[in-house]
């Protein structure tokens, strides 16, 4: 019984024993896994990316608060997987959807981007299957359980930065093609040397001066220039020694042909490398030369020139000044040729008192130093000069810097200006008190200028206001002094033509109450137009009196004609029986005739030839008012006129007891005219000079050949008498003159205190 208390004492203790064993065992365990739970809680709590987890058996859920945020829940206490679906829109069909099943049924991670409709951001979704396994302590049995880990990233941010990386690297990658293309097109030689001093870089320029490839010349270092030519590498060093750009020109031979080049090289000191460039500046040194001697050339052209030019550098020094410029202000050339500033100039100028005089000269200075900053195109100035003179300055910009003044003496212009201005003022009042009517109409046809006259004759009141007026409302105004309408649409059509011609025209226009206009169309040399006016009605009204009256003498006279032709006409038959009667007693063919009966036949005779010569003065006469007299020249002895003439003036000499003499030095000369009518031309001069030659006194009748021009000279001399002038018309002189006319010569008289002549010339027969 003892033994058997015992034992089970033993034995119960030894139960104790292992069950406190056991449950210190169980204790440790409980309290290690609630650590590793803690632990596992918060790492995450403190995940940094949203997170959710639920489990597949029991469909629990839960999540971080950072989740609920993220997706907008966070005033949701109990989230479920379904929430997620619906906010995230994974349907059966949608990839989370499917990759949250295949995670589940194969383990398999997955990873979806998506975006949030709410916030629009952009969300990367990451989830794996997880399993949990948990111990049962009593039966020594471990239980898993499995869950769906999910973590949530915001990504806008994160995507915003990659897309503006992207676009960075697609801007740089676009820059540095644009960089590449533009140091291969450019027509100068690139390259990069490195701190080794071998070329790492060339541009195309480079490499087709050596006519290689790029990748060849960065590989085996091939320099541009020989060293005998230029030494690159060591102008490279020199550059990295110094710390500073240099630049050289010198001649190489390139491709077989000696060329200018211009050489730099820019050391960069961060990677002790340098950029060198080499630029053909062949053709450019050519323009140079040619711009050089051009400019001398257009430098001596304008020291030959009268206009004043000075130019001054982008320094404000004096680069170039012609004779005229030292000439105009008086200048000294060795004080121009000191390297003289703008400043300098002025200071000269003012001291001599060549420019006017400034209260505050350096202010004046200061604003005259401003215009080579200002001045980016021509301007002009002028100053008036302290002896009295006016100069014109354009001032522009010079391209190859600095500024080019050049001055013009106005002041023989504006004086000229000032008088061609009062002689136009002078003349305006002069048009404005003419009598004639005077528009000056521009080239668009509007009215520059009418003067007084205009308006007192077609009753203008306030003309000036019509200045400027269109074509049409100024043409209207004569609308009313026209007959109708028809004649001012003409007359305005017509006056449109004649701006359009120019043709200059004078007509006359026939207006209502008897109005009678001469009018006149002048275009003027500055492409306006003149109208004129003039009112001459009455003068029209005289006019048409005096042709009425015209014509009544024209039909008086053309009676009178008639008249005197049927009396000579009918004069003209007697003559012609006393002249055959006369004939016939003269041949005594009715008997013999004594002496004194032989002298009264004779002088019959002459007495008729005479009468003749008087029927032939009034047919001249009447041909003198029609001016229709004409002649036939014929060939014949001018001594047989003579000897005619001589019979005919023979008894009138003695009448009136004058002598007389007939001298032809060329008796048997021919000469071409009328006989009839020279003979009655000579009849008729003798017979006045007749009447104003005293007795005893001597008229001389003298022919005379010109043989070098072709023509015989009549001569008639007699005494000098004052009523016989130059300007005196007496019948025969009226009639010999209207002879000669119808023979193309002239009758010339000379008069002497002693002695007048009348001559004439006949031309000879040839």
């Amino acid at each position: 019984m003892n033994i058997y208390i015992v034992f089970l004492v033993t034995l119960l203790l030894c139960i104790i024993a292992y069950g406190g064993f056991q449950l210190n065992r169980i204790q440790k365990k409980y309290t290690l896994e609630k650590t590793n739970r803690e632990i596992t809680d918060l790492i995450l709590m403190n995940n940094p990316l949203p997170w959710c987890a639920f489990d597949i058996q029991f469909n629990n859920f839960t999540c971080s608060f950072s989740f609920k945020l993220l997706l907008g829940m966070q005033n949701q206490q109990d989230v479920t997987i379904q929430d997620l679906y619906k906010i995230l829109s994974a349907h059966p069909l949608s990839s989370l959807y499917q990759a949250i099943q295949d995670s589940i049924n194969f383990g398999s991670l997955f990873c979806i981007k998506s975006t949030l409709k709410h916030s629009a951001k952009d969300i990367i979704i990451s989830g794996q299957k997880l399993t949990t396994v948990q111990k049962n302590f009593t039966h020594k049995k471990c239980t898993s359980n499995e869950l769906i880990f999910i973590t949530i990233e915001d990504a806008t941010e994160k995507n915003k930065k990659r897309q503006k990386e992207e676009v960075t690297y697609a801007q740089a990658v676009k820059e540095n093609r644009i960089i590449s293309n533009i140091t291969n097109n450019i027509p100068m030689a690139l390259w990069h040397r490195n701190s080794q001093g071998r070329i790492d870089y060339c541009n195309e320029t480079y490499a087709s001066a050596l006519e290689c490839s790029q990748a060849k010349i960065k590989t085996e270092n091939l320099e541009l220039f020989s060293k005998n030519d230029i030494n690159l590498h060591a102008l490279s060093e020199q550059a990295l020694a110094n710390r500073q750009a240099s630049t050289s020109r010198q001649h190489a031979v390139i491709q077989g042909s000696r060329r200018f080049i211009e050489i730099g090289i820019h050391p960069i000191s961060e990677t002790f490398s340098t950029i060198g460039y080499a630029l053909d500046i062949s053709e450019t040194d050519e323009l140079s030369s040619k711009l050089s001697s051009t400019t001398s050339a257009y430098h001596e052209i304008f020291n030959t020139i009268s206009i004043p030019i000075a130019v001054f550098d982008e320094h404000k020094n004096l680069h170039y000044y012609n004779t005229a410029y030292t000439k105009l202000f008086n200048f000294k050339d060795s004080f121009l040729d000191q390297n003289i500033t703008f400043a300098d100039i002025l200071d000269d100028l003012r001291s001599r008192k060549k420019i006017p005089e400034h209260a505050n000269f350096k202010e004046y200075k200061k604003k005259r130093a401003e215009l080579f900053n200002n001045v980016i195109k021509p301007i002009e100035e002028f100053i008036d000069l302290p002896n009295e003179d006016t100069l014109r300055v354009r001032i522009a910009p010079y391209p190859l810097g600095g500024l080019i003044f050049v001055y013009e003496n106005i002041t023989d212009q504006l004086n000229l200006e000032r008088g061609v201005n009062t002689l136009l003022a002078v003349q305006k009042e002069t048009i404005n008190h003419l009598y004639e009517a005077l528009i000056v109409i521009e080239k668009n046809g509007k009215i520059q200028f009418l003067n007084n006259a205009m308006e007192k004759l077609f009753k203008v009141s306030n003309a000036k206001t019509l200045v400027n007026t269109p074509f049409k409302s100024w043409t209207s105004l004569f609308k009313d002094f026209f007959l109708d309408e028809k004649q001012h649409i003409n007359w305005i059509e017509y006056l449109s033509t004649l701006f359009i011609n120019r043709h200059p025209v004078n007509e006359r226009l026939f207006l209502l109450n008897d109005l009678v206009v001469n009018w006149f169309y002048t275009p003027l040399p500055d492409g306006s137009h003149m109208l004129g006016f003039l009112n001459v009605s009455e003068e029209w009204n005289h006019e048409r009196q005096l042709k009425a009256h015209s014509f009544n003498l024209e039909k008086k006279n053309i009676l009178k004609q008639n008249y005197i032709n049927q009396v000579t006409h009918e004069l003209q038959k007697p003559l012609d029986n006393i002249i055959g009667f006369s004939n016939s007693l003269n041949q005594q063919l009715f008997g013999k005739l004594n002496e004194k009966q032989l002298n009264f036949c004779q002088l019959i005779e002459t007495n008729i030839e005479n009468v003749k010569f008087l029927i032939d003065d009034v047919l001249c006469l009447i041909g003198l008012d029609q001016y229709s007299l004409t002649i036939t020249p014929q060939p014949f002895i001018l001594q047989n006129m003579l000897d005619s003439l001589k019979d005919m003036i023979e008894p009138i000499f003695q009448e009136n007891g004058i002598d007389f003499t007939i001298t032809n030095k060329v008796p048997s000369t021919k000469v071409t005219g009328s006989e009839k009518h020279l003979k009655q031309a000579l009849f008729a001069l003798i017979k006045d000079l007749t009447v104003y030659t005293p007795a005893s006194a001597t008229i001389e009748i003298a022919i005379i050949s010109h043989k070098t021009e072709q023509k015989a000279i009549v001569q008639i001399s007699a005494p000098s008498h004052k009523q016989l002038t130059n300007n005196t018309q007496t019948l025969g002189n009226t009639i010999a003159r209207r002879i000669l006319d119808a023979h193309h010569t002239k009758l010339q008289q000379e008069s002497t205190t002693k002695i007048q002549t009348l001559s004439f010339d006949i031309p000879l027969y040839h």
